[in-house]
């Protein structure tokens, strides 16, 4: 189980919005984990896949029924040779192992790396994953003066690529003024949009207004 806490800047921010603190709600688009051992980093694929989600290639999805039976050991392998062949789903996979520890070491560092060169390569998933980490310091943007104006700009990638995470995400940033100018109009446009694709946490959030 991973130590690791979120800035405590984002404590005040999930505050001033009354929520739990983010990096306690595990988000929709994590898509390993199921099988394994929970932590406070791991999140189930609970919300039901990703709008703008590459093809999945017959090789990954194999990998990916590895992680979901807990073997994650044996999805390493293969998507390390996708991820070098310019797949980026596969790097995106890849770097949530390395993110969870799940098959190989913990290492936020590896995981931002393969977030950045699936985001490169228009992984909308990716995108969501490298706002997270900014947002909550996770990886390099743990030294960065502008990581929540990071979040914001990674996480708008996705949520207008159609990631329901990165919506809600996005949604939240503008309600509390983080990383851009506070805007509850804008807030609510991104938090409903997410709702709409059935993000569970933004119908609820929307049901408490």
């Amino acid at each position: 189980m991973s130590h690791r806490a979120p800035r405590s800047a984002l404590r005040a921010f999930a505050g001033a919005i009354g929520l739990f603190v983010l990096a306690s709600s595990a988000p929709a688009s994590a898509q390993v984990a199921a099988g394994s051992a929970p932590s406070a980093r791991s999140a189930p694929p609970a919300e039901g896949g990703t709008a703008g989600a590459p093809t999945v290639s017959a090789a990954l999805r194999a990998a990916l029924d590895d992680i979901a039976a807990g073997q994650p050991t044996r999805a390493v392998p293969v998507l390390q040779r996708l991820s070098a062949q310019g797949d980026a789903a596969a790097s995106t996979q890849l770097a949530l192992l390395h993110y969870h520890g799940q098959g190989v070491p913990e290492d936020d560092d590896q995981a931002y790396r393969l977030f950045l060169l699936a985001a490169g390569q228009g992984d909308p998933l990716a995108m969501f994953w490298l706002g997270r980490m900014n947002l909550l310091g996770h990886g390099p943007p743990r030294h960065s003066p502008d990581a929540d104006q990071d979040a914001a700009r990674w996480l708008f990638e996705s949520a207008r690529r159609g990631v329901p995470d990165g919506q809600y995400y996005l949604g939240l940033l503008f309600m509390a003024g983080t990383g851009v100018h506070r805007d509850e109009a804008e807030a609510m446009k991104w938090i409903r949009r997410a709702a709409g694709a059935g993000h569970v946490a933004a119908q609820a959030f929307l049901g408490e207004r």
